[in-house]
């Protein structure tokens, strides 16, 4: 789903719209986590609420989201 120029997993709707990605677990690799901090901070002063999860989580949790 893309968000102006950015690009998400999943975007769950309601007054604030929340976006989720869900990325490789890379051993929490530190260029890839600035990386994420810095499209969460574009994406929130949308008025968006933005959070990621490793891969594995989101799979083992399919039930629970």
């Amino acid at each position: 789903m893309r968000i102006s120029e950015h690009i998400v997993d999943f975007q769950i709707l309601g007054k604030s719209s929340i976006l989720l990605d869900m990325i490789e677990d890379t051993g929490r690799n530190a260029q890839r986590v600035g990386e994420l901090q810095n499209k969460m901070q574009k994406i929130i002063k949308r008025d968006h609420l933005y959070y990621w999860i490793p891969e594995e989580e989101g799979l083992s949790a399919n039930g629970d989201i």
